[in-house]
């Protein structure tokens, strides 16, 4: 009997020593040679990013609530009118501007924690590599909980294996964009969803409004991701809905 009784939990504490090597690969595998450019912007959004980031992205304290909430001026708003040295001109900018404002806000708070100019705009890049890089991890994580939540834990273990050494992913992480931080909060929203539907529960359909409005917030294209809301709103998996 005692032996009955263990082996479910020895199989439980290897699924979960399994994660944890594949979390510490996938987060390995990213933070592998991040300044494998040497600096030479050979990805333009990463340089549009940058330039955004650096210029339009600012926390001066203490904060100016004033300056704050007028769009055309606000340090946090990577679309308002001072783009450089042309004045009363919005800025282009089409991507979202919250990993823009995590990534500059750990930059500045490294610099002024170490000293060295990471809020610069040679060195912002690496922040944004790093940050996009333990992101990504998370959303391998993110990926187990939704396979398992759907078939098993042998699945979910099976895929986030395959996302941790997917090229495209590794890749992607090894630049300051927008891709991966919208990658991230798309799981979360699909995890969140699949578990307000289960638990009926107000707190979760808030939360997966909240990862929706972030994954908006990362990136515009995540728009059509609202359906999944509305399904596990209305009862329906987004599996179910496809039968």
């Amino acid at each position: 009997m005692s032996i009955r009784r263990t082996e479910p939990s020895h199989r439980s504490r290897l699924d979960w020593l399994a994660l944890v090597a594949i979390l510490i690969s996938a987060f390995s595998l990213r933070v592998f040679d991040l300044n494998w450019d040497q600096g030479k912007f050979l990805h333009p959004d990463e340089l549009f990013v940058t330039i955004r980031s650096n210029d339009q992205i600012h926390f001066d304290w203490p904060l100016n609530w004033d300056q704050i909430r007028n769009p055309d001026t606000s340090p946090f708003n990577p679309r308002n009118k001072t783009c450089g040295d042309q004045q009363n001109s919005v800025c282009n900018y089409s991507y979202g501007a919250m990993p823009l404002l995590i990534t500059d806000f750990a930059a500045e708070m490294l610099a002024k924690a170490t000293g060295t100019p990471w809020d610069n705009f040679d060195h912002v890049p690496r922040v944004g590599r790093a940050i996009s890089a333990f992101v990504d991890t998370i959303t391998v994580f993110l990926i187990f909980l939704v396979a398992t939540r759907l078939f098993n834990r042998k699945v979910g273990l099976l895929s986030a294996a395959i996302y941790a050494a997917t090229p495209l992913a590794i890749q992607l992480s090894h630049f300051y964009t927008t891709d991966i931080w919208m990658a991230c909060f798309v799981t979360l929203t699909l995890w969140c969803s699949l578990l307000a539907l289960d638990r009926e529960r107000h707190g979760w359909f808030v939360l997966a409004g909240a990862a929706f409005g972030f994954a908006m917030a990362s990136k515009g294209s995540s728009l059509l991701l609202a359906g999944v809301v509305a399904l596990a709103r209305r009862g329906e998996t987004p599996v179910a809905a496809l039968d």
